[in-house]
């Protein structure tokens, strides 16, 4: 025993050990889930519907055109949140900054939509 467990604290007026004792009884276990760890961002999404991080592009919707949403860059994922609704998403494996442009299937579906159009 290490000196320090024996003697009382002078304000307690126990040894940490006893103190120990009584508390272990009201612990509970840690939980197993680990928030996930981002970088956030809060970038305006421009005229054209796509918001830039690190030289790259993301597309969201038109509606969300001049708002501020919410990008979470983490480490093999790109999120996009505008009031607590998820409107991009995908996987950052190989993006590293360079000038790369994600499409989701709705932007590509308004684009096709506009060239049939003309």
């Amino acid at each position: 025993m290490r000196q320090g467990e024996r003697t009382l604290r002078a304000k307690l007026k126990s040894s940490a050990r006893e103190l120990f004792a009584i508390e272990q009884a009201f612990l509970k276990p840690l939980l197993v889930w680990v928030p996930p760890v981002y970088l956030l961002h809060q970038p305006i999404v421009d005229v054209e519907g796509y918001v830039s991080v690190a030289t790259n592009r993301y597309s969201v919707p038109v509606e969300m055109i001049g708002r501020r949403v919410e990008l979470r860059e983490s480490k093999d994922t790109i999120e996009i949140w505008a009031s607590e609704n998820l409107v991009f998403w995908a996987r950052s494996r190989g993006l590293e900054p360079r000038l790369a442009v994600l499409l989701p299937t709705p932007h590509n579906q308004r684009i096709t939509a506009t060239v049939v159009a003309r």
